[in-house]
């Protein structure tokens, strides 16, 4: 039985059928692949792996702590060359985003969101060449109570 976060990768023949899956991770979460296409990188229990696509064992390139300097990684990408993986961590509660080498390494911070009324709760984020994308939630609303009455 397929586990639900499982990473499989299937293969397209030249006569355009598909090949049998074949899972290279247990619990990857939300992988991106490598500009080249030879590796996958995503996130489990705060720790970054890259798995190569074809054959070969995961590879820890960053182990997130729940304490000290080493903050959990909640998403993971690769930047467009492929030199840098970048990774997202949120600790009570102010997101961080942060880089690390593609071979490994210590993680280099690259923001902090401090502010209250500016926060990024959503895991997602986008990087290209020389930016980083993420949301901002804006926790607010016009709530109204209303007591209905049916006739």
């Amino acid at each position: 039985q397929r586990s639900p976060t499982a990473t499989y990768i299937v293969k397209r023949m030249l006569d355009d059928s598909w090949g049998k899956p074949v899972m290279r991770s247990a619990g990857l979460f939300l992988p991106d692949w490598s500009p080249d296409g030879r590796f996958l990188v995503g996130v489990t229990n705060g720790t970054i792996v890259m798995v190569p696509v074809d054959s070969g064992p995961e590879k820890v390139v960053y182990r997130g702590q729940p304490t000290g300097d080493a903050p959990l990684a909640i998403k993971a990408l690769w930047s467009p060359d492929g030199t840098t993986i970048y990774f997202k961590s949120r600790q009570a509660g102010i997101a961080s985003f942060w880089s690390i080498p593609a071979a490994g390494g210590p993680p280099h911070l690259l923001a902090r969101l401090t502010d209250p009324f500016r926060i990024s709760l959503r895991g997602d984020f986008a990087v290209d060449r020389t930016h980083l994308y993420f949301t901002l939630d804006d926790r607010q609303s016009d709530l109204w109570v209303v007591e209905l009455k049916h006739p």
